[in-house]
């Protein structure tokens, strides 16, 4: 004699049920015991050096183009006092500070 036999709305109340006390006992299982911290932000950009620092993102794509116009590879970065920064490889810095202080290129 099977458990609630011809009880049809019964067994899926009961499959129901389990699924649920499983699903409850996974996620007190695999809970985390303290939330996670976010990232302290850091000045660390890797084999990338500071090329140029400015406070707005449109002078530093613009400061970004004419790098890519003297073919000098970069890129941005926001730092945590909401500068903006303009990266390159440390063999191309040289060049780079060059093309930023052009006379039509000031920082702000």
């Amino acid at each position: 004699m099977p458990l609630l036999e011809g009880h049809v709305f019964a067994q899926l109340a009961l499959v129901f049920a389990l699924i649920g006390l499983i699903g409850v006992l996974m996620r007190w299982t695999f809970r985390r015991d303290a939330p996670a911290q976010a990232a302290a932000p850091t000045e660390d950009f890797g084999l990338l050096v500071v090329a140029a620092q400015t406070h707005s993102a449109a002078e530093a794509a613009r400061i970004r183009t004419a790098l890519a116009q003297a073919q000098i590879r970069s890129t941005t970065a926001r730092r945590a006092d909401g500068s903006h920064v303009v990266l390159v490889f440390p063999s191309e810095l040289d060049q780079a500070r060059r093309v930023t202080d052009g006379p039509d290129l000031t920082l702000n």
